[in-house]
């Protein structure tokens, strides 16, 4: 599977009328912005309409696209570099657990993924790829900055995950922490993920500044490059100044916590 779109909600694409894929891009993020102008439009105007007062900024869809390309790209790396049957090996175990299961369906269901579901994949690819989901979609959620700047896309009002999906989480916080090769002092895949967030929750821009500094090798020279522009170009940002250095090695990460 080439690019992975950035699962939104079935009931905003509904509300909106967009069933696209979104930003399904790959390292040099062609339409990205544009595709954040087009959502953010269609959602305000929705809002107009109604009466209400909570709109969207596409430039901030924008960022939050490119965060979830980022995450997509340095769980890629992980599975080639270090642990390449991950999900194949955490997929099982979920849908051993019928309640966990149930949450793994209902998170296909409600985020869909027109990528995805464009190969007509097999039962057991759809699952591995669906769990791969759920687990990005923990991590947006562990992403302050991110959820605010797209909350109806990630958490509408109205959706609300089965009470197993806590029990899933935490499955999946065991097996993350679990991973082969991660000492007591490591960190695990996620909480690599999650890092940006906590540095800075406040800020979409600065995460990016920090990943594009601290995970400098991880990431596809091509992609490091075409961020700047995007950026610049969306939000007007004079002082988005990434530094560079010989960023970090890969996972696990000693005394990093």
């Amino acid at each position: 599977m080439g690019a992975r779109d950035f699962r939104i909600a079935l009931k905003t694409r509904h509300e909106i009328e967009y069933q696209d894929p979104v930003f399904a891009v790959e390292e040099n993020m062609d339409g990205l912005y544009d595709q954040a102008k087009i959502i953010a439009h269609r959602f305000n105007s929705k809002q107009k309409e109604l009466g209400n007062e909570s709109f969207l900024s596409a430039a901030k869809l924008n960022a939050s696209g490119i965060l979830h390309l980022l995450y997509q790209t340095v769980v890629s790396q992980y599975l080639v570099e270090q642990d390449h049957d991950f999900f194949t090996r955490l997929t099982p175990q979920i849908t051993r657990n019928h309640s966990c299961q149930d949450v793994l369906v209902f998170f296909a269901r409600e985020f869909p993924s027109p990528v995805l579901n464009t190969l007509q994949p097999t039962a057991p690819y759809l699952m591995e790829e669906t769990t791969r989901g759920f687990f990005v979609h923990q991590v947006i959620m562990e992403n302050p900055a991110l959820v605010k700047a797209a909350k109806p896309l990630v958490k509408p009002e109205g959706v609300r995950f089965p009470p197993a999906s806590l029990a899933l989480a935490a499955l999946m916080g065991g097996f993350t922490r679990s991973a082969p090769g991660i000492g007591e002092n490591d960190d695990d895949l996620f909480s690599f993920l999650t890092s940006p967030a906590k540095a800075h929750p406040d800020s979409l821009t600065a995460q990016i500044s920090y990943i594009l500094r601290e995970w400098r090798d991880l990431l596809p020279e091509r992609l490091r490059l075409c961020i700047i522009p995007n950026i610049l170009s969306a939000c007007s940002i004079r002082h988005f100044r990434p530094i560079p250095t010989t960023g970090k090695t890969f996972l696990p990460i000693p005394g990093s916590r």
